[in-house]
């Protein structure tokens, strides 16, 4: 077993419909931060493995949304984009992206 300390970190970017009025679009996506918000596809990373990351994100604003939302492992971008649109106050939506274990230590 490795000695890994892991930290999720989730950017969402969104795209927003401003109102013609200069208000700021009242929308928020994110994840609640639950156990289960972010997890991986195999209980024990391996280096080397090919591990599937999904994560739930959800829009706790009062504005219907599109996003992407961006993995990264430190500061590099993990795969590509992922696009979602979210309804204002909606249910989550889950996003995945597949990565490969890497043998010196990470954040992703």
């Amino acid at each position: 077993m490795l000695g890994f300390r892991i930290i999720m970190i989730l950017v969402a970017l969104f795209v927003a419909t401003v109102p013609s009025t200069g208000y700021a679009a009242e929308s928020d996506i994110g994840f609640v931060g639950n156990s289960g918000d972010i997890v991986f596809s195999k209980s024990t990373l391996v280096v080397g493995d090919t591990v599937r990351i999904y994560a739930r994100v959800q829009n706790i604003g009062e504005k219907d949304v599109t996003a992407q939302v961006i993995f990264y492992q430190g500061d590099a971008v993990i795969g590509t984009p992922q696009d979602v649109s979210l309804r204002a106050g909606g249910l989550m939506d889950e996003v995945y992206e597949d990565w490969v274990v890497p043998q010196d230590s990470f954040f992703v």
